[in-house]
């Protein structure tokens, strides 16, 4: 099972620091920036006893114990999907989220332990949504007085359970892909490489963590095939060119130049529809790093022009 997770060829600089995020988010991260994370038990309490003390104390329903458990397990497990995606889709439209967010998509490689390789940032920010989402949501299940979650070791057990079907192959080699009415709801292993993919058509898409759920209702879902894709992983290309569209006011044409695994035309088009061919856009932007491409943006800009020009 190892050696199917973790090949020899997985083995190279990527995987590496791989490890090493590994390393610190386990052993250091949650002593360095714990203090940072907002009390999801706190934030409980605090809505239950101020629904109690608007609406006045609910006696106990008449459910048996079993629905009503079931009822906070699946209420819980949405409440963290929805926190999942808004974090998720937050840090990749904002700028200055995702320079902390893009780390993970450094990985030019996927391996189960790419889960680890996370800014300590884009952590904080993840576990105060969720913690806040959490705890409002508890706190009214608590409220309307409906028990506890069914859970395993402590977490929502239909989480664990996604961890164990599906989650632990998000990051890897191993194309598993839920098409169809299955596809809108679970977001298997082939969704998230997708959405790790550097080819454009695949930007801002996939951003549910167990569930393709709310992206089907946001509109942010890419179906994959049920045959493996040919994708390629990591920045420099798919959000090289992102960050080269915003710095120029350029937007990428998805349905025209971002066919296969880079980009095969060689024209893009301006936000006021007015066509450019490469040589003219690559001109604006020596132009706009002041003739010569030496800063990182500009050098991210430059490979990504050279990548296209490649292919």
């Amino acid at each position: 099972m190892l050696r199917a997770l973790f090949p020899r060829w997985l083995w190279r600089a990527s995987f590496r620091a791989d490890v090493w995020f590994l390393l610190f988010n386990l052993f250091a991260s949650a002593l360095l920036l714990g203090w940072t994370v907002i009390s999801s038990q706190f934030i409980s309490n605090t809505v239950a006893g101020a629904l109690a003390d608007i609406f006045g104390v609910r006696h106990k329903t008449g459910l048996n114990d079993f629905t009503s458990r079931s009822i906070v397990t699946v209420s819980l497990f949405l409440a963290y999907e929805l926190a999942y995606w808004i974090d998720h889709y937050l840090s990749h439209r904002i700028p200055v989220l995702w320079e902390f967010h893009k780390v993970h998509h450094t990985a030019e490689v996927l391996s189960p332990i790419t889960n680890f390789r996370v800014h300590p940032v884009d952590s904080v920010v993840f576990y105060n949504i969720v913690g806040l989402f959490l705890g409002t949501t508890a706190g009214a299940l608590s409220y309307l007085q409906l028990g506890s979650p069914f859970a395993v070791g402590g977490a929502n057990a239909i989480f664990v359970a996604f961890i164990f079907i599906t989650v632990h192959l998000q990051h890897s080699h191993v194309w598993i892909a839920a098409t169809g009415p299955l596809g809108r709801v679970i977001l298997s292993p082939a969704h998230h490489q997708i959405h790790h993919s550097d080819n454009p058509i695949h930007f801002d898409k996939n951003f549910g963590g167990c569930l393709s759920l709310w992206d089907w209702v946001f509109g942010t879902l890419h179906m994959p095939e049920r045959k493996r894709e040919r994708l390629n992983f990591g920045v420099v290309y798919g959000i090289g060119a992102q960050r080269f569209s915003m710095m120029t006011g350029l937007s990428v044409t998805e349905a025209e130049n971002a066919r296969g695994d880079m980009f095969d035309s060689d024209r893009l088009e301006t936000v006021a529809g007015k066509s450019m061919s490469m040589d003219d856009i690559f001109a604006a932007v020596a132009d706009f790093c002041g003739g010569t491409p030496l800063n990182d943006d500009c050098t991210i800009i430059e490979l990504v022009y050279s990548g296209t020009r490649s292919t």
